[in-house]
């Protein structure tokens, strides 16, 4: 129904009126509540002024830039129809206004819950709390023996503690309507399994509600269908099909409506078919094999198949459509059948062959390809042999090699092992890597498969087992890689943010992407604390890399006022408390400049920003979901046609299509790191943009450097010359690709997407 509205004409909503509504968000998300056009960022705070959007919720309020939104839709809906209240004894001892970590319990089935607060001076408060309020979206906690009233998401509530428990509480329960609509509410929520309970037992206690209990019967039966459904949808797109058939086919479908059962029982019949194409390519792959008369073809194609085969499943049996297209073809014979199955799976369907000594030549390129990629900084020698080696198989070209690398499993496979659940651990150890990391691949994890990647950083005195285990659960179910590296010293939140803490990350990066199937477009970093201050430290250092950043309960540091602009595209999601000490003086210039037009993109940032009202330093679990459901619809733009950025350290050299040789060392301002509260002089700048008619114009640079060519640079166009001006003029060359180029990009970045064809050296100055 809301969707439907936000396709509508919008209406003009006066600058400064709440309206309850809904706001669609430039990627696709949708933000209900009581929504507000103006430019009073904090206005109970102080008087700062940027143009924006704020959807309030109750517990929480976001806060989005007017140009990456939509007009405001009004929607009285959105508000919840019914709020229930219990009655409890307020107390009056008073609590400071900034609140460390709360240590909050679980809401028991009383409805009561205990804090511990972490105060400023280091000393604790234990404050016990009542639930006062409940609606289909938030609780509210009143202070039992301290003012203080907050709201948390429902779904912080146990299910266990809402009914039979903390909903028998509600005014005027006896009351049977009270209890139907309460089990409405629920519904609403989500909340089955309370609203399920709830149902039966007004059932038995007031048989003369029995119609109406069994209309909410039925829209109970809907909801549980839609979670179904949508659950099982979910992890059929994040590569966990298996698992959703499996789940599919116990699942009770007699508590489902028919028509989700006819779509339960697609799903399992989807999973079947794909199962069976894996099972019959196999089968059909060696008796096509089988038919060659040819002794040695026929070994050389064994040898291929059997690679294949050994790769072959649900996720990649689709590279096998031209093959499978012409496997019953009497008209092609059997080495131009192997040609096509083992070339599609080598450089996708859509690049596939018929020619057999083309296809065996194509499968040692990829061998050889991983034998450069696995060499040392100082083994050039083994590399250039590697590169002749290369050069000499048949069917070699530049193009057809950046399509193999893209289609390869990672070269350096990182050890894997399983634990329950059907996901798996990884560690790399500091000895190693010069950072200590663990990590975690989610269920039905194929090598095949191009995972996202969300790389967490602990806040401070939290051990990096703890932080897997927080982001464990949801990154498992959206089908996330996630690793937890430890750039913060036990027990401390000292974080220089110097250039050999920005080259750990660097270094931590590359060998995850050559050692994991990682999708090189959905790359995000995220922290809690001042782990949220690492967070947005490298993401604005290194934009070319991440898709988005996340900041949990950081404040930032002031030398990201520089570098937040560093990229317009990447997504920013910053949550925090209004109840955290010093948030307003640090966070308030970091989200001014955020919502604040960016020179040369001419735009504001890619920002989302979420305040939790009267909460203060927490982890904020319940804004989880929806981290991962933006994280979904948020990804990297690799070829951006703009690049306007201002580096610190001689770390920050790379940005998406350019690349300089060094940052003078005046302009390294925080090589050696500084104090996060004191201001940062400027650094190097870069200001570059691709030109309509193929070329590049770079305006300010720090140094001579590179521009990486690709076909899907923008305005490229690969059969006219390429044009690159900068300050010493211009210069003009004709694009032939290099296979060093390409293998050496790859080699000291992972980088499987941005890929870089051929190398331009300019001097500017």
């Amino acid at each position: 129904m809301l969707a439907a509205l936000l396709q509508a004409d919008p209406v003009q909503i006066p600058r400064d009126t709440r309206v309850p509504g809904a706001v669609r968000l430039h990627n696709g998300i949708i933000l209900e509540g009581i929504c507000l056009r103006t430019s009073d960022l904090f206005p109970e705070y102080g008087n700062e002024q940027v143009a924006h959007r704020s959807i309030d919720q109750q517990f929480r309020r976001y806060y989005v830039p007017r140009t990456r939104s939509q007009a405001i839709v009004p929607d009285p809906s959105v508000l919840p129809s019914l709020v229930f209240r219990i009655p409890r004894k307020r107390g009056h001892r008073r609590i400071p206004d900034a609140i460390g970590v709360p240590n909050l319990s679980p809401v028991s089935p009383e409805g009561l819950a205990s804090a511990r607060l972490v105060l400023q001076n280091g000393k604790t408060e234990h404050v016990s709390l009542g639930v006062t309020e409940i609606d289909r979206d938030r609780v509210e906690l009143t202070g039992l023996t301290h003012r203080w009233t907050f709201s948390m998401a429902l779904s912080s509530v146990p299910e266990t503690s809402l009914y039979p428990g903390l909903l028998e509480q509600v005014e005027g329960f006896d009351d049977g309507l009270v209890r139907l609509n309460i089990a409405g509410m629920l519904i609403e929520a989500g909340r089955v399994r309370p609203a399920e309970r709830l149902l039966t037992d007004l059932r038995s206690g007031f048989p003369d509600l029995l119609p109406q209990i069994e209309q909410q019967t039925e829209k109970l039966q809907q909801q549980i269908a839609t979670r179904v459904l949508d659950e099982l949808r979910l992890r059929q797109q994040v590569g966990q099909p298996g698992r959703a058939a499996a789940a599919a086919r116990i699942f009770p479908q007699i508590e489902l409506t028919a028509a989700a059962q006819v779509a339960l029982q697609n799903l399992i019949r989807s999973h079947e078919d794909r199962m069976r194409r894996v099972t019959q390519a196999a089968v059909s792959l060696q008796t096509t094999v089988d038919a060659i008369e040819d002794g040695q073809r026929r070994q050389q194609a064994r040898d291929m198949t059997t690679a294949l085969i050994r790769e072959l499943d649900i996720h990649s049996v689709s590279r096998l459509d031209a093959w499978e297209f012409l496997a019953d073809d009497e008209t092609v014979s059997p080495e131009e059948k192997v040609a096509l199955a083992v070339s599609g799976w080598l450089l996708g369907p859509d690049e596939a062959i018929q020619q057999f000594t083309d296809t065996f030549g194509l499968l040692q390129i990829r061998r050889l390809v991983r034998d450069y990629v696995l060499t040392e900084a100082d083994e050039q020698a083994q590399r250039d042999e590697l590169l002749q080696s290369i050069r000499a198989q048949e069917g070699f070209s530049v193009a057809r090699t950046a399509a193999i690398i893209r289609h390869m499993p990672p070269p350096r496979p990182l050890t894997l092992k399983p634990t329950s659940g059907g996901a798996a651990h990884f560690e790399l150890t500091e000895e190693s890597l010069g950072i200590r990391c663990l990590g975690r691949v989610p269920p039905d994890f194929s090598s095949v498969w191009h995972y996202p990647l969300l790389l967490v950083v602990p806040r401070q005195g939290v051990s990096l087992e703890d932080t897997l285990a927080w982001w464990s659960v949801p990154a498992d179910r959206f089908g996330f890689i996630v690793a937890a590296a430890a750039f913060l010293p036990p027990d401390s939140e000292n974080y220089a943010g110097t250039a050999a803490d920005h080259r750990r990350c660097l270094d931590l990066i590359r060998t995850l992407k050559l050692g994991l199937p990682v999708n090189d477009n959905r790359l995000f970093i995220a922290g809690h604390g001042t782990g949220g201050d690492v967070a947005m430290d490298m993401a604005s250092s290194h934009c070319e890399l991440f898709a988005g950043v996340i900041s949990i309960a950081g404040t930032g540091r002031r030398h990201v006022l520089r570098t937040a602009h560093n990229s317009a595209d990447m997504g920013w999601y910053v949550v925090f408390g209004d109840r955290q000490a010093f948030w307003y003086p640090r966070l308030t210039p970091l989200i001014k400049r955020l919502f604040s037009r960016v020179t040369g993109a001419g735009r504001p940032c890619d920002a989302l920003v979420v305040r939790y009202q009267n909460r203060g330093f927490e982890s904020f679990y319940e804004e989880t979901p929806a981290l991962f459901e933006w994280m979904q619809v948020t990804e990297r733009d690799p070829w951006p046609e703009a690049v306007s950025a201002e580096m610190l350290r001689s770390t920050d050299l790379s940005w998406h299509w350019i690349r300089f040789d060094s940052l003078p060392p005046s302009r390294q301002t925080l090589e050696q790191g500084i104090d996060p509260r004191s201001p940062t002089e400027g650094g190097g700048r870069v200001r570059a943009r691709c030109l309509p008619g193929g070329g590049i114009h770079v305006s300010q640079a720090p140094s001579d450097g590179v521009v990486i060519l690709s076909p899907d640079l923008p305005g490229f166009r690969p059969d006219e010359p390429f044009v690159v001006r900068t300050g010493r003029g211009r210069q003009t060359v004709e694009f032939v690709p290099r296979l060093r180029d390409l293998l050496e990009h790859y080699r000291e970045t992972g980088e499987r997407i941005r890929q870089c064809h051929m190398q331009v050296r300019f001097r500017h100055r």
